[in-house]
């Protein structure tokens, strides 16, 4: 161990350290960036496409920046809220 203590970390490793035991049970995303979803409760504000993964929570599950293919708004979903278009 003490040959370690002066050795650079590198970002995986920085990720692992900082992630701690819980990330290890992370389920997946279920959706991955390009792809079309529906707002579960409002289909009929059209699709929206998936542009980035923001956070995961174990409360909420993961949390996705989605954009409206018409307005082109942006706007933050939680996963159980979408479904796939």
């Amino acid at each position: 161990m003490a040959d370690n203590k002066n050795m650079e970390l590198n970002d995986d490793m920085m990720a692992k350290a900082a992630g701690g035991v819980e990330e290890a049970n992370t389920p997946a995303p279920k959706y991955k960036v390009s792809d079309l979803v529906l707002l579960a409760e409002y289909p009929q504000f059209g699709t929206y496409t998936i542009s980035n993964i923001t956070k995961y929570s174990p409360e909420d599950g993961w949390e996705y920046t989605i954009t409206n293919n018409d307005s082109g708004l942006p706007e933050d979903c939680i996963e159980s809220m979408l479904v796939p278009a």
